[in-house]
């Protein structure tokens, strides 16, 4: 069953035809989806909408898959978010302006880094972290590691899944299983709130922002990671075979302005919107075409290109900061 939906942005019924869209990447369907454009406010989406999403996640979906941490800090890069980020110091070393200025090449590559964005975050003991379709808990693993406390501080929220019971039977985080829009969460409780690759899932994440919002404290901030619909490789080179389509699971698809756009209407300040590479999905890509990339290919070639395409505005991923003001 499918429905048809108003803009989630700005409720208009007037849209145009993109390109229509097939499950390419794990084939649970032979369906084709449209993929429309709001012709008011620019937002992107799958229209009609499937009513069943769950027919869509099959068993081998990748972020349920397997448990590993989302970033390996190496001491260094540790010593760095310790010293300018106050993260929990595993052992105690004076943190003298020699210190700092011996580790400052180290808070560069952390400032400059994609991967490091969303650890970029000052830390305090009393701090509460929540993240938003925390899949096979990854991510806050990777925080459990650098010293985030799993009992008082680390929060993760997903549907039921066999990686959500050895996150709360083995590494004691706190873990709610459902819908994030239909569960009870105190308002006003974190500090700071993760999305990574799950507003495009949503079926409403205007919804979803607004109740961000009231579950975060005054002054607390909102990390978002989604596909950049205005990419060259959406909009350009792939189209309706980009990856990042992944039609129907990405219900919604994103550019810096519409993303903008809904995080205001949610009540969020936007800091900052950052472009990010995306070199797996852009080989993913290739190979909806039968080209299988040899690592010279990828090496010397694919990474310069994105390099270049992040440069002029056009890269594959979004990375966005905002705060509730």
């Amino acid at each position: 069953m499918v429905k048809n939906i108003s803009c989630n942005i700005c409720c208009n019924n007037n849209y145009t035809l993109v390109f229509k869209a097939k499950d390419l990447n794990y084939r649970t369907t032979d369906e084709e989806f449209n993929i429309v454009k709001c012709k008011n406010c620019g937002l992107v989406y799958i229209n009609p909408q499937p009513v069943n999403l769950e027919q869509y996640y099959p068993k081998t979906y990748i972020p349920y898959k397997s448990i590993s941490t989302d970033a390996a800090f190496k001491l260094p890069l540790r010593r760095a978010l310790e010293l300018f980020y106050g993260y929990p110091c595993k052992e105690f070393v004076p943190a003298s302006l020699m210190t700092k200025l011996r580790h400052i090449h180290r808070l560069l590559e952390i400032n400059l880094k994609d991967n490091f964005f969303l650890y970029r975050i000052q830390y305090d003991r009393t701090k509460k972290i929540l993240d938003v379709g925390c899949g096979n808990g990854g991510y806050l693993l990777s925080l459990k590691s650098l010293g985030w406390d799993a009992c008082t501080q680390i929060y993760g929220i997903d549907f039921p899944n066999e990686a959500l019971e050895h996150l709360k039977e083995h590494e004691h985080i706190n873990i709610i299983e459902g819908n994030f829009l239909d569960t009870n969460l105190p308002e006003n409780f974190f500090d700071i709130i993760t999305l990574r690759h799950v507003l495009e899932h949503l079926n409403d994440p205007a919804s979803a922002l607004k109740k961000a919002f009231a579950i975060l404290k005054p002054g607390g901030i909102i990390l978002i990671n989604v596909p950049n619909f205005k990419s060259f490789e959406a909009l350009v080179i792939f189209r309706e075979k980009w990856r990042h389509i992944d039609a129907p699971r990405h219900l919604y698809h994103f550019s810096p302005e519409t993303l903008k756009k809904l995080l205001n209407n949610a009540g969020f300040a936007v800091e900052k919107i950052l472009l990010k590479r995306s070199v797996a999905p852009f080989i993913k890509s290739l190979e909806h075409y039968g080209y299988h990339v040899p690592k010279f290919v990828e090496k010397y070639i694919i990474r310069n290109m994105l390099k270049l395409f992040k440069l002029f505005g056009y890269s594959g991923e979004l990375l966005c900061k905002a705060v509730k003001q």
